[in-house]
């Protein structure tokens, strides 16, 4: 139960700092392609550190699993 409430904890905080970067960049970044090209990059990590909670063992034993398929 703790772990759950923990990994909800933990993928609110990666969402809501995601959030805060994302909203930077639109404020802060005056090129265009650029700003979009980062806004890209936060949703990538911010999808691969929550993965990384979800997936039991984490992503890299998810992906090794994976790999001897």
């Amino acid at each position: 139960m703790w772990m759950t409430a923990l990994t909800l904890l933990y993928a609110s905080v990666v969402a809501f700092v995601g959030a805060f970067l994302f909203r930077a960049v639109d404020w802060l970044e005056p090129n265009g392609r650029l700003a979009l090209v980062l806004k890209y990059a936060i949703i990538a990590v911010g999808a691969v550190a929550i993965a990384n909670q979800l997936l039991p063992d984490g992503l890299l034993a998810a992906i090794a699993e994976l790999a001897r398929e």
